[in-house]
């Protein structure tokens, strides 16, 4: 047994998003390309008589220690497996919070993946649509942690490849924003049947879709659209949009100088907000 394991959770980016009409669970059936990149959350585990979770950060939203996504995945699987460990766990918060960037999803897929390798429990034996409904639906993708396009609520993926270099420069302004609520506030008469056509290129898989999302968010929050204008406007930024739900923005780059330089500029620009360059993970 080893008894101490550091893990990395990613962060997650929906380049493109496209939200559809309700399924008879009551769950908005979804399209996206997600894609990951090199920002992510440490989380320090080891065994322990009791399970127990601790954060560490420097966001100004706290996470609650007695409801979240580390909890609930484990109390998911100990209703199917009652003999699994407990763990003592620590994270350390890399990825903003509530910022439409999937850190605590991201968080529990990692240490999901932990328990099922730590209890020898095979991956075929977790039905991931149920672990979607009781977590989160953004689980799936983070579990396998590759580029995909997503289906359903988030269970159905179908993973593409990465084979050009990008980099996105991430802006995000400090707001909190509900994912619960964003989506009750989603205009149902737009429910087309948004498809992703896999076999075009990614950058015009990008280019050709939206994120159904972004103006509900600038409705409430101007300063949205204020960050996507002013991210589209830098050298050599392909397309400037917002990452699910927000209220964090990225441009995306083909070349890494561009996407340095814009950060510096950004950052000059919004000196308050969170603004960071990252590498999109192949």
């Amino acid at each position: 047994m080893i008894s101490h394991r550091k893990l990395y959770a990613c962060a997650k980016i929906n380049l493109t998003l496209h939200v559809l009409k309700k399924g008879l669970d009551n769950y908005h059936q979804i399209r996206s390309l997600v894609v990951f990149v090199d920002l992510y959350d440490e989380l320090h585990i080891k065994r322990a008589d009791e399970l127990t979770v601790k954060f560490s950060n420097n966001f100004d939203e706290q996470i609650s220690l007695k409801n979240n996504t580390l909890l609930k995945v484990h109390t998911y699987l100990k209703s199917i497996f009652p003999k699994i460990n407990n763990y003592s766990i620590n994270v350390i918060k890399n990825i903003p919070i509530a910022a439409g960037l999937g850190g605590g999803s991201a968080d529990a897929a990692a240490f999901l993946r932990y328990i099922l390798e730590d209890n020898n429990i095979d991956s075929n034996q977790i039905d991931f649509k149920k672990i979607s409904y009781a977590v989160g639906a953004d689980i799936p993708v983070c579990f396998y942690n590759r580029p995909s396009f997503i289906a359903g609520i988030g269970e159905l993926l179908t993973e593409t490849s990465i084979n050009e270099r990008f980099y996105l420069v991430l802006v995000n302004p400090k707001i909190s924003i509900s994912t619960k609520d964003i989506y009750k506030k989603y205009n149902e008469k737009s429910t087309r049947e948004n498809l992703i056509n896999v076999n075009l290129s990614l950058i015009d898989t990008i280019m050709n879709g939206k994120n159904d999302l972004e103006d509900i968010v600038i409705s409430d929050f101007h300063i949205i659209k204020e960050i996507i204008q002013s991210i589209n406007k830098t050298k050599g930024c392909m397309i400037a949009r917002m990452s699910g739900s927000g209220p964090t923005c990225y441009g995306i780059y083909k070349d890494e100088y561009d996407a340095r330089f814009n950060e510096a500029e950004l950052k000059k620009q919004y000196p308050q907000y969170w603004i960071k360059m990252f590498n999109v993970l192949s």
